[in-house]
């Protein structure tokens, strides 16, 4: 049984926040008749326009067109394709639905010699339709960020067959999908009254300026300042773009308020109400961000802290905390953190250490001087070194213990990376924040070979690098050193020392969760 990994030594992007919403992670797992993708999507191809790109390379030996590339590419996100299928059906019944009964309910109403006849009958039938379609968004889009449930419900059978690993994505896709309707309805709508006001029909004048018409420009300068902000959340500052985001709370009030109007408080006559269609599910969010703050939050603290500072000068932080005892998390979750002495924002971070460890460890990229990210440098008492002798080689590293930095944790959410269990052997592939999860897949993989067997592991490792290292120098690359995970060269009398060290400490609880091959550098 096998699990290799390899990363780029000159790629250190590889410890921001979440797996689900940035970098590329790539797990494939097959038996011995055959081969299934769990994910082949890669976000990130070269993590910054290298050469040496493990992705590039690939892609140059397989030598696919485009067309294998789309349809691999198509297969893999299968799951994710059939929801947005069934979440534009289901708009489109609706839309459908309600415009009908609008349709109905004008040809009746309106006189047919009445003044652009068909202007009045089918548009307050799209606008209505159109209504209830954005309600229907809005009635589904809190499903998507109730972390705790889908963390729990992606360990059930329900996970084959809806995408949970891609509920962002779908977050996201809901999103944009209301601000676009509601953009075009807004626009068709101000066309009709335009039309019919400059005819000479005061009362379609009238109700630019009526209640009803004034929530609605609250209700769409909401969603025009979320929609931006999200649009460009990789620019903002995360703490911006967060508080800017519930924003949608009040979006929420303000849509149920649209429908209480004067017109409806008088009895005039009965709106189709808007709190209808989200309030339980509202009330459900709320319940799911209310047993993630009672039930899943922790106190702890850093048991030890690594900085490194590479040649190009990217820093990175390194922290192991002290693991609580209710905290169970698979390789590829993610938890929340949140350190008093900096602020009081909660920052999401993948889980880098082994579901078996006694610690929970993060691997944290380094910012601008003013993020939470620097703060955290400045805390754990490293500074910046600003020389550059290397692009290749990590030039620093200094190493903190016992901080006792008090912070909180909250977690873990999402997904695991993969079902490896099933399968007899695995290859995983991490690009930039990718690399996080499968550190924890790797180490619990590790883990478990351990408890089987130490020293069969430990000699079948040694000849495995023994055959990278000859692929490589009979291959011709070793100008393009690369950093992976395994344990340096040695002799087979230290080997066997070392074998017997490691049963030893195992034998005394000294290597649980914590113990894995050093860093170094080699060439492939």
């Amino acid at each position: 049984m096998s699990f290799p990994m390899a990363m780029q030594a000159n790629d250190t992007s590889n410890c921001l926040p979440s797996v689900d919403e940035m970098g590329a992670s790539v797990v494939t797992t097959g038996t011995q008749t055959g081969l299934s993708a769990e994910s082949t999507v890669f976000d990130n191809e070269d993590g910054g326009g290298s050469d040496r790109s493990v992705f590039r390379q690939a892609r140059r030996y397989i030598k696919t067109g485009w067309p294998f590339r789309v349809v691999t590419s198509l297969y893999s996100e299968r799951k994710l394709l059939v929801m947005f299928l069934i979440h534009f059906v289901a708009t489109m019944v609706i839309w459908g639905h309600f415009a009908l009964i609008k349709y109905q309910e004008q040809e009746e109403k309106v006189p047919p010699d009445a003044n652009r006849y068909w202007w009045k009958v089918l548009a307050p039938t799209l606008e209505f339709g159109a209504m209830h379609a954005i309600l229907f968004q809005m009635a589904i889009l809190p499903l998507t960020v109730c972390r705790l449930s889908i963390a729990v419900a992606s360990s059930s059978v329900f996970d084959r067959i809806i995408p949970f690993n891609r509920m962002m994505r779908l977050h996201i896709h809901l999103g944009y999908t209301m601000i676009s309707i509601v953009t075009v309805a807004t626009l068709f709508f101000f066309t009709f009254f335009g039309l019919l006001c400059s005819d000479g029909e005061q009362d379609f004048c009238d109700k630019f300026t009526s209640e009803i018409m004034i929530t609605g420009y609250c209700i769409f300068g909401f969603l025009l300042i979320i929609g931006f902000t999200s649009f460009l959340r990789d620019k903002i500052k995360y703490e911006i773009f967060y508080a800017i985001h519930h924003l949608v709370f009040i979006l929420y009030i303000t849509t149920i308020i649209h429908t209480f109007d004067v017109v409806q408080r008088t009895d005039e006559r009965q709106r189709s109400q808007t709190f209808k269609w989200f309030s339980a599910i509202v009330l459900y969010y709320v319940c799911d961000r209310a047993a993630m703050h009672m039930n899943h939050r922790y106190q702890t603290s850093i048991a030890a802290s690594s900085a490194v500072t590479s040649g190009n000068g990217t820093r990175m932080a390194i922290i192991k905390v002290h693991r609580p005892v209710l905290f169970h998390f698979k390789p590829g979750q993610y938890c929340l953190l949140r350190i008093p002495a900096i602020d009081r924002h909660w920052h999401p971070f993948s889980i880098a250490s082994g579901p078996d460890s006694d610690y929970l460890e993060f691997y944290i990229e380094v910012y601008d001087e003013k993020s939470w990210t620097n703060q955290l440098w400045t805390m754990i008492g490293l500074r910046h070194n600003p020389k550059t002798s290397s692009q290749d080689e990590f030039e620093t590293s200094v190493s903190y213990s016992d901080k006792n930095i008090k912070l909180e944790v909250k977690g873990p959410y999402g997904t695991s990376i993969g079902r490896t269990e099933d399968f007899s052997h695995a290859i995983a592939i991490g690009s930039g924040t990718g690399i996080v999860p499968v550190l924890s897949m790797l180490k619990q993989h590790v883990h478990q070979l351990l408890r089987l067997d130490t020293t069969k592991y430990l000699t079948e490792q040694e000849l495995r690098d023994r055959k990278i290292r000859y692929v490589s120098e009979t291959r011709g690359y070793s100008e393009k050193p690369i950093v992976s995970l395994s344990c340096s060269k040695k002799s087979s009398s230290d080997l066997e020392a070392r074998n017997k060290s490691k049963q030893k400490r195992m034998m005394m609880g000294d290597l649980k969760g914590s113990d894995h091959c050093s860093r170094r550098d080699s060439s492939l």
